[in-house]
């Protein structure tokens, strides 16, 4: 049965304020780390009460885990876009570098923090980390190696295995970023991708991959840094 417009108007009110309480607790979570943080500062920062936040979420555990999944929506959602955007594997690769990037922008403090840190291993535990995140990173994983399939089938990068060319794409991704985080080196989008495209996709690249965003000359990585 269809919903009602004013039960459509609620339910995007409702989404709404769950997006911006989990907003909040994705800022809160990246600064103060999850064992520091408490309900009633994420109903705060999202300028809620508490009796309303906890009609969303039960916990900051829960809280926590609902960021995560929130993440990975919209990350699949931007892929799948990426992925219809582009006819050549290897400018869709470098398409797949470039939103990998700017995730990691906006959501990496919040990551570095889940994977660093001793204590959310004790305070999250691995049963409360949504299965399907994984399973979703699986088939994302899946289906990036199927593009380093089509590349090395047109030609375009060496004959490579296509799955450990993604999984070494991802690997390159977060090495990279957790560098340039420790290192406090700011640097723009573009620059990223170009740092990621010349010391990763142009050695595997059958010809130096190429792109309107490609700037010939570009600096290297360690003349970026910031005192």
């Amino acid at each position: 049965m269809a919903l009602t417009p004013s039960k459509r108007r609620r339910e995007r009110e409702r989404l709404a304020h769950r997006r911006e309480i989990l907003e909040a607790a994705e800022r809160l979570i990246a600064d103060k780390g999850l064992e520091a943080v408490t309900m009633e500062e994420v109903a705060q920062e999202a300028e809620f009460s508490v009796g309303a936040l906890y009609t969303f979420f039960d916990c900051k555990e829960e809280l926590c885990a609902e960021v995560i999944l929130k993440i990975a929506d919209e990350f699949q959602e931007d892929f799948q876009k990426v992925k219809a955007g582009t006819e050549d594997p290897l400018d869709t690769i470098a398409a797949v570098i470039e939103l990998r990037l700017r995730s990691m922008e906006k959501h990496g403090k919040f990551f570095r923090y889940l994977m660093e840190s001793k204590r959310v291993s004790r305070a999250f535990p691995d049963h409360a980390i949504p299965r399907n995140c994984v399973r979703r990173y699986q088939n994302y994983i899946e289906s990036v190696a199927d593009i380093w399939r089509k590349a090395v089938s047109a030609g375009r990068v060496r004959n490579l295995d296509p799955l450990y060319a993604a999984l070494a794409m991802e690997g390159v991704i977060n090495a990279f970023s957790a560098h340039w985080a420790r290192a406090n080196m700011r640097l723009s989008i573009g620059e990223q991708v170009e740092i990621v495209r010349r010391n990763f996709l142009d050695v595997v690249a059958a010809q130096p991959a190429s792109g309107p965003g490609r700037r010939r000359g570009a600096k290297g990585s360690h003349e970026h840094g910031t005192e």
